[in-house]
């Protein structure tokens, strides 16, 4: 077997063995291995690789089906509460094709539980796994055909591998750092879940892969990682807030804040309706973008500097409307607290400026470093005042309490890196420019 063969072999080989894990692990995400894929494997291996994901992917799927059916025993199939939680929604039938089929396109309900249920229900195997098929392959193949339609191989070669895999570590280190703060908070109370502590890392992974194909920085200059960290923060907690409040549904009986959106209090259990309010934000953030687009093409209807401060708070004013939204009605309307982010975000927008002239990434990347400031202070120098919406819940076993200090160097290496990052920035003297 020549060089050439052997990494042939090493395509179908990795592919097989990583989404075969993926099917097992829910946290590791099968589709943006295929998207991957899609871009870097030569154009006549992408339908064998693609065949090859699909039954990788199902035969792990049929192993979780085994472990409902008592026959092989796996990690995750112990989390009761969340299995029962697919089989309320499932019934006691004789099974659903069309259910499992839904559920491998659409991940509603989630296809590993799915999987677990229809195994301890005693579904029949080969309906199960024809559907199940039948869907990833629909699911799997729209992900591979996306680039065909995007010409992302294209676009990818034209960023470069190398900016993307900065992009790709900013992004890591800006949902590391959110997840430890959120799990430093959150665990005394709820324990510690991998799952949680990961999912903000692939999302600003995403992200921040998102903004560079999108305004492709030169992420060899330490200012544009700056940028980047700061736009992927705020996007990150955009998206996760919006998420946890319009999509997901939970046990309100944890929490003293509604953690979905409510209206005077009362949590909004439509989920459709509360879909819709996420669409009400998006569009509204939209028409905001809009406007502070406009009046970059028009400075001589503000002076540039006034437009700076004003859309620097203009981040923070945004953030501190939805927090008192969500929280007033419960810890009660503080003015103080309510101007804390306007005028951190309006402090960071005069840094932020050195990095780039668009007003609106100034107004995103401040509100990013803005939340990550104010995160940082009351995690860590704040730390006998918990958040209000667990103060009815008993603290986990002192040990586990403890336990979460472990994450502590891994927050200051990132805000350490971050400020090396200044530093580096001050001596290079690069910034993008507006429109470039």
């Amino acid at each position: 077997m020549d060089s050439t063969d052997f990494v042939q072999h090493g395509w179908y080989v990795g592919t097989f063995v990583y989404c075969l894990i993926a099917g097992l692990l829910p946290f590791l995400s099968t589709e943006a291995f295929l998207l991957w894929l899609a871009v870097a494997a030569a154009p006549d291996d992408v339908l064998p690789l693609f065949v090859t994901a699909c039954v990788a992917h199902m035969l792990a799927k049929s192993l979780v089906f085994a472990a409902g059916r008592g026959v092989v025993r796996l990690p995750r199939a112990r989390d009761h509460a969340a299995l029962e939680a697919v089989q309320r929604r499932m019934g006691a039938g004789g099974g659903s094709v069309t259910l499992v089929f839904a559920s491998a396109v659409t991940g509603l309900p989630p296809f590993y539980w799915l999987s677990l249920a229809a195994g301890a229900l005693r579904w029949r195997f080969v309906p199960f796994f024809l559907a199940g098929l039948a869907g990833r392959v629909v699911r799997f193949g729209a992900v591979m055909l996306l680039p065909q339609g995007l010409d992302l191989r294209a676009l990818v070669l034209a960023v470069g591998p190398w900016n993307l895999a900065l992009a790709a570590l900013t992004g890591l280190l800006a949902g590391a750092h959110a997840s430890t703060w959120g799990m430093y908070k959150d665990s005394p109370y709820e324990g510690f879940a991998l799952k949680k502590y990961v999912r903000s890392m692939g999302l600003g992974v995403g992200l921040a892969l998102g903004w560079e194909l999108l305004l492709r920085l030169d992420l060899d200059q330490a200012s544009m990682r700056l940028l980047l960290f700061g736009l992927t923060y705020a996007a990150e907690r955009a998206v996760a807030e919006l998420y946890k409040a319009c999509c997901r549904d939970v046990d309100h009986s944890k929490y003293t804040i509604p953690m979905q959106h409510a209206v005077g209090g009362r949590v909004v259990e439509s989920r459709a309706l509360r879909v819709a309010a996420a669409g009400v934000w998006v569009a509204v953030l939209v028409l905001i973008a809009s406007g502070v687009h406009a009046l970059q093409l028009r400075p001589e209807r503000l002076e540039p500097g006034i437009a700076v401060l004003l859309l620097g708070a203009l981040g923070g004013l945004i953030s501190a409307v939805g927090g008192a939204l969500k929280n007033a009605r419960t810890e009660g309307f503080d003015p103080l607290k309510f101007l804390r982010s306007p005028a951190l975000s309006l402090l960071w927008s005069l840094a932020v400026v050195d990095l780039t002239t668009d007003y609106l990434l100034i107004a995103s990347s401040s509100l990013g470093f803005t939340i990550a400031t104010i995160e940082t202070y009351k995690t860590f120098f704040a730390p006998h005042h918990p958040s209000d919406k667990w103060s009815r819940r008993e603290l986990q076993p002192p040990h586990l309490v403890a336990w979460r200090r472990r994450f502590t160097p891994v927050f200051l290496a990132i805000w350490i890196v971050l400020v090396g990052h200044v530093a580096w920035a001050w001596t290079q003297s690069f910034r993008l420019t507006a429109g470039v």
